[in-house]
């Protein structure tokens, strides 16, 4: 039987940095009714594109690939920690960019008309460049002291890495958690 993918366009975060976002993170670790993100899986996604069948897998990844590669390398500077849909109902707890927004925007709308032109489905959100860092779980309470410390933690700015390459991920769910598995790397000009 053919194999589907759950795939993802992000940049991914060299491993140095991945280290520093959890041991600054750690501040959110108590709080239980979160799903916090496994330090390998930090990334910062720039479009989510869903189920791809494995007969089109490589198509779409030469076609993004097309769309992608005359980008030129840039440089980014993760920092500001927010909620969503705020911090004060927060939902989903992100890093935000700091610096160097404008290319990864450029990154994600190449994409997102290419996956349009493709029949893939427009995320309904307005796009808002972050790493994920956790999620409320289902019937989680709000919690007062975690917006306290959400806004403690909004002028935390780590230092800039530079963008090489746009990753394609395979996201497969496990009990444990899901498992992201790059499938394809765009390199940049």
């Amino acid at each position: 039987m053919p194999k589907d993918f759950r795939t993802f366009v992000a940049i991914d975060l060299p491993s140095a940095l991945k280290l520093r976002i959890e041991k600054w993170s750690n501040r959110f670790k108590d709080y239980t009714d979160y799903r916090w993100t496994d330090t390998q899986n930090l990334h910062l996604t720039l479009n989510f594109v869903g189920s791809v069948t494995e007969q089109d897998i490589t198509p779409l990844c030469r076609e993004i690939e097309s769309r992608l590669c005359d980008l030129p390398r840039f440089s980014i500077a993760l920092g500001g920690c927010g909620a969503f849909p705020r911090t004060s109902r927060p939902r989903v707890v992100w890093l935000g960019v700091a610096r160097g927004e404008e290319p990864v925007i450029q990154a994600h709308r190449r994409t997102e008309a290419l996956l349009v032109e493709q029949l893939y489905p427009r995320d309904r959100l307005n796009f808002h460049p972050h790493v994920t860092l956790g999620r409320a779980n289902r019937g989680a309470r709000q919690n007062a002291s975690m917006e306290t410390v959400i806004q403690s933690a909004s002028d935390v700015t780590f230092d800039s890495f530079n963008v090489e390459e746009i990753t394609i991920f395979e996201s497969v769910l496990e009990r444990q958690g899901p498992r992201y598995t790059p499938i394809f790397r765009v390199k940049l000009t």
